[in-house]
């Protein structure tokens, strides 16, 4: 929560949808996602046009997994 000033983001509607029943219900649906692909091991867990992503994750190596 300390973090949402620095970003701009409204304290009190960050942490109503941080605990909404409906963000609750979104990330059982990814999870359960996830495992069914087969291809989530654990976290993090990145998908790049539904290829996951088995390099780094440093300033050098995202970018370029980004890049066609």
């Amino acid at each position: 929560m300390r973090y949402t000033a620095q970003l701009g983001l409204d304290a009190a509607a960050f942490d109503t949808d941080r605990t909404s029943v409906a963000v609750l219900e979104r990330i059982r649906r990814v999870v359960a996602s996830g495992l069914a692909s087969g291809q989530v091991l654990g976290t993090p867990m990145l998908f790049i046009d539904g290829v996951v992503h088995r390099g780094g994750y440093d300033p050098r190596t995202l970018p370029a997994a980004l890049t066609p």
